[in-house]
């Protein structure tokens, strides 16, 4: 029964995700054990209410807790009592990566795009109207002169192309990203344990002036990231 169950999630994401329907369910259903360890993981991140009436805003202290049972990285975003501002989902049919943010009632809040014909990472997120809120990119040769370090460096710009804040974060485990603003004042961290089942972030944001639209899809991305990379590591085997 558990398993069933469990196909017909996964039918349901694969046909709101505009997928080919079915061709993934059977392989996702195999090893019933690791799938009910998921399914009871998600339901402890997941928040106590999936849609509300009333919008609630992000607060500065926040989770983003990856939904395991999924096709692409989707993740909630909840504080610690699980109540729910949100979530973010990864539209896999896509040129280049982009996730979108859906407020606690279920209307679209932002989206974030990749650029796909770039020699680095460049995001572009803009509002459910499709104006820019700003963009997301990453400094090539900082990172590369950063490495013994660590340090993936990233610029994040508000819609007049203006810096506004550098994030930093682990290349190695990349479980650990801190967003600095131009007076070199802390305005961001992201934080998530280097060994767990699912990427979950805590996360704090210091009052300032940087849209937390632009903030939030750091973590997806990086997360995002890392599944890319564990899978092309494991292909080459």
């Amino acid at each position: 029964m558990k398993i069933q169950r469990y196909e017909e999630f996964v039918n349901e994401e694969i046909s709101k995700k505009g997928l080919v329907g079915g061709m993934l369910a059977g392989t996702l259903a195999i090893g019933g054990l690791a799938t009910g360890g998921a399914y009871m993981r998600d339901k402890s991140s997941a928040p106590t209410e999936e849609v509300s009436q009333m919008k609630k805003e992000i607060p500065n202290s926040f989770m983003i807790n990856e939904k395991l049972l999924t096709i692409g990285n989707d993740f909630w975003i909840t504080n610690e009592s699980r109540e729910n501002f949100g979530k973010i989902e990864q539209r896999v049919v896509s040129f280049g990566k982009k996730f979108e943010l859906f407020d606690n009632t279920g209307k679209l809040d932002a989206t974030a795009q990749e650029e796909v014909f770039s020699l680095y990472s460049v995001v572009h997120v803009k509002d459910a109207n499709g104006q820019e809120i700003g963009r997301i990119e990453q400094e090539v040769l900082e990172s590369l002169g950063n490495i013994l370090e660590g340090q993936n460096i990233y610029s994040v710009y508000d819609a007049n192309n203006n810096l506004i804040g550098k994030s930093k974060s682990d290349m190695i485990i990349k479980n650990n990203v801190e967003i600095y603003d131009n007076s070199d004042k802390l305005v961001a961290r992201f934080h998530k344990p280097a060994i767990q089942f699912g990427a979950r972030w805590k996360c704090e944001i210091t009052p300032s002036n940087i849209d937390k639209r632009l903030l939030v899809f750091i973590p997806a991305y990086i997360s995002s990231a890392s599944s890319s990379s564990s899978s092309s590591s494991k292909s080459k085997k």
